[in-house]
């Protein structure tokens, strides 16, 4: 019998490319094995691309999921609806959002909610309340006690008020 190639095998247990079967009936081929150790790796197997994906449990598969990750690095950006930071799951593989702990969890023009313990994104403007005090959500400081803004805001318009009032003195004889 003389020296033949065979056809790739490709399963999602296993790709097996560069099949051989030479004269003596000696059998070759490389074999590649999906893993956490191969996450997102994509080969070349009956001339089809294949990834390394997790999808209730490792295979290998001609697309991937919506949302997969290997690292944090494959999720970057916001969540559209919560605006919370995307971080990869290790235990699903894909992005999802995870509470935030600080602004920096938040998307822009978002502040991170530590003051009721929600630990999750409002919007520019938002005010809470917790302990008889308000806080209002000033990005990128995030959320201010708002008497605070109040006597900042106070304090402008005074001093606007005192320039308004003193340039007559300029113009009168």
């Amino acid at each position: 019998m003389p020296d033949s190639s065979l056809p790739d095998s490709c399963t999602e247990s296993k790709l097996e490319v560069n099949r051989y079967c030479n004269s003596n009936c000696d059998y070759s081929s490389t074999t590649y094995y999906c893993g956490p150790s191969k996450c997102g790796e994509s080969k070349s197997c009956g001339g089809q691309t294949y990834y390394c994906i997790y999808d209730n449990g490792w295979k290998w598969s001609t697309s991937k999921p919506s949302g997969f990750c290997c690292s944090d690095n494959d999720c970057p950006g916001y969540d559209p609806n919560t605006h919370l930071k995307l971080y990869c799951n290790p235990n699903t593989y894909r992005c999802e959002p995870k509470a935030c702990t600080s602004n920096s969890g938040c998307d822009n023009g978002y502040c991170c909610d530590t003051i009721t313990g929600a630990k999750d994104c409002k919007a520019k403007g938002t005010i809470l309340s917790s302990e008889g005090k308000s806080y209002l959500c000033d990005p990128p400081e995030g959320f201010v006690e708002a008497k605070d803004e109040t006597e900042k805001s106070t304090r402008k318009l005074s001093s606007f008020n005192m320039i308004i009032n003193f340039l007559p003195h300029f113009f009168t004889k």
